[in-house]
């Protein structure tokens, strides 16, 4: 299972000096919602009691809520005081719904990733990490959950 992880966060190392090439153009034009709605309210929104490494979205969603906003432009600030390296991760459960889980927490984390370069945080020191958990080990809150470390 460790290999699977390791395998996913290969690929999605590689999408993103595959993103650092070809510049930021290439994500507005596809699937990341990071500049249409990264700072509109979500719904459905849970209450984030969470500490501030945790990004809560709602069920389904990969938009940022206000509460998120706030704590990442806090993170952005003093990632870029303290000179620290970002890491943005994501869980996700093996399940019969494998793609749409796995696609929904990229979507996740590219809008985290966008709202951080927004605050002024450089792609180089960001790092992406998705991890495939076997069923019954990823909680619903952690199913919601993004987290951003501060290393």
């Amino acid at each position: 299972m460790a290999a699977v992880a390791v395998l996913i966060v290969i690929a999605i190392a590689g999408i993103v000096l595959g993103l650092r090439k070809t510049g930021p153009a290439t994500v507005a034009a596809g699937t990341d919602s990071t500049q249409a709605g990264a700072l509109a309210p979500t719904a459905a929104a849970p209450a984030d009691d969470s500490s501030p490494g945790e990004l809560v979205f709602a069920p389904g969603s990969d938009q940022l809520s206000p509460a998120a906003s706030a704590k990442i432009a806090l993170l952005a600030e003093r990632a870029k005081k303290e000179g620290r390296t970002v890491i943005v991760r994501t869980k996700l459960e093996a399940n019969a719904q494998r793609a749409q889980s796995m696609d929904l927490a990229k979507r996740r984390a590219f809008n985290v990733r966008g709202a951080l370069t927004g605050g002024g945080v450089s792609l180089g020191v960001m790092k992406i990490e998705v991890t495939e958990l076997p069923a019954g080990l990823v909680t619903p809150k952690m199913a919601q959950l993004v987290e951003v470390d501060l290393r």
